[in-house]
């Protein structure tokens, strides 16, 4: 995989990127703005009919209840995983019939679950052993050669959501070429879960197999995933080789005719020519030493500058690690299930008449491309209707669906 250019210029900074073209069925909108986004309605409310605004302060309210026991439940079963917690695991939470590496398997599998479900809900996907297979073995305009390391994996979870084109700048090697724009395709969102089974060290930490990983990355390249990965390792591409042996090429060579020459000297004034012989074979010798050591030191010290570089640019695109990770998607799972379905009733509310699945999408795409203008949002009017109908805020007919009027429907919410 190539990143290396991706990472090489000041022009390429994330902070610099110029993001478009995003297609995503996140809301990326607070609810709290988004009521107050909504068109008001140009038909004049009856006398007794409720505002809108204290239904959905309900709903959002409701919403939260009812996440309230998952929340608690999550960050209980990951305060034994958090790699940022020093104590010990309680493993008497999961059977312990096989030992302690049964037990962690067991917990680590009944809060994935948890995780599997937030992130659904939080309108990621997850990227498949094949895609993420084809990712690595496709060529990215840009970038430095990444090895990966799977076999250290026990767990690997890869989930990514926001499809964009990140407009860049390449760095050229000639300064008078005229700059081109490059759209690279990009993740505007990607988080990373992992264990792995053995204990290993990147960036000189220790990593242990006791816990569970949890990272978020923001404008990942969709072809240069692997950079987020650890036990990664750079495998240097022929210009990167190029760049550190031509010097010393071109060092031996001139240092092998200068040591001709001076032999030749040396000949010329009636020297013996064993003395040559034995001054350009030591010359040579040395030479050769002297520009090796410089071609190895030069290999080395152009390897760290790309792992340096690569480091700082991801410290810009990695947005929260482990229980933060967990806190930022619990929050973002209740924020995409109160958006949907104020959304969803919204637009059954105005309707004259009941509506399907099909239309309410339709109409929510249209609503949703006029309150954040610049990408397309892909509306789950399914699972937004179905969430009314669990809340009891909207009943179907065959494949109509209908809401209950304003009064009821609050009244479901507060007394419900």
């Amino acid at each position: 995989m190539r990143l290396g250019s991706f990472f090489s210029d000041r022009s390429l900074h994330p902070l610099q990127m110029s993001v478009s073209s995003v297609h995503d069925a996140f809301i990326a909108i607070h609810p709290l703005k988004l009521v107050a986004s909504l068109p008001q309605n140009t038909v004049a409310p009856q006398e007794d009919e409720v505002p809108l605004a204290p239904l959905f302060d309900a709903l959002l309210a409701k919403v939260r209840e009812n996440s309230s026991n998952r929340h608690l439940k999550a960050t209980y079963l990951y305060a034994q995983l958090d790699p940022d917690r020093h104590s010990p695991p309680i493993l008497g939470i999961v059977p312990q019939n096989q030992g302690i590496d049964s037990a962690l398997d067991a917990l680590t599998t009944e809060f994935l679950e948890i995780v599997h479900e937030l992130l659904h809900e939080a309108r990621y996907r997850r990227l498949t052993p094949q895609q993420i297979e084809e990712a690595l073995e496709t060529a990215s305009p840009l970038g430095m050669h990444l090895t990966i390391r799977f076999s250290i994996f026990r767990n690997l979870e890869l989930y990514c959501r926001g499809d964009a084109l990140a407009t860049v700048t390449p760095w050229s090697l000639l300064p008078w070429k005229q700059k081109r724009r490059v759209d690279v395709p990009i993740y505007r969102r990607l988080i990373l879960g992992y264990r792995l089974k053995q204990e290993t060290s990147d960036s000189g930490e220790k990593l242990s197999t006791a816990k569970l990983h949890l990272k978020t990355f923001k404008n990942i390249p969709r072809n240069d995933i692997e950079m987020v990965l650890p036990g990664t390792q750079i495998r240097m591409s022929w210009k990167d080789h190029w760049k550190a042996g031509a010097p010393s090429f071109w060092g031996i060579g001139m240092l092998l005719f200068r040591i001709a020459r001076a032999a030749s000297m040396l000949a010329l004034i009636g020297i013996v020519k064993m003395m040559a012989t034995t001054v350009m074979a030591v010359g040579v010798a040395l030479g050769v030493l002297f520009y090796a050591l410089r071609s190895l030191f030069s290999y080395s010290n152009l390897k760290k500058r790309h792992l340096l570089q690569l480091t700082r640019n991801l410290y810009y695109q990695n947005l929260d690690n482990h229980a933060g990770t967990l806190l930022r998607l619990l929050d973002e799972a209740d924020h995409q299930k109160a958006a949907e379905a104020i959304v969803a009733y919204f637009l059954l509310d105005r309707s004259q008449s009941p509506r399907t699945t099909q239309q309410i999408a339709e109409e929510a795409r249209e609503l949703l491309q006029d309150l954040l203008p610049g990408g397309t949002i892909h509306f789950e009017a399914e699972e937004a209707l179905r969430h009314l109908a669990g809340l009891g805020l909207a009943v179907s007919n065959a494949e109509f669906w209908q809401p209950l009027d304003r009064r009821q429907s609050l009244n479901k919410l507060l007394m419900g």
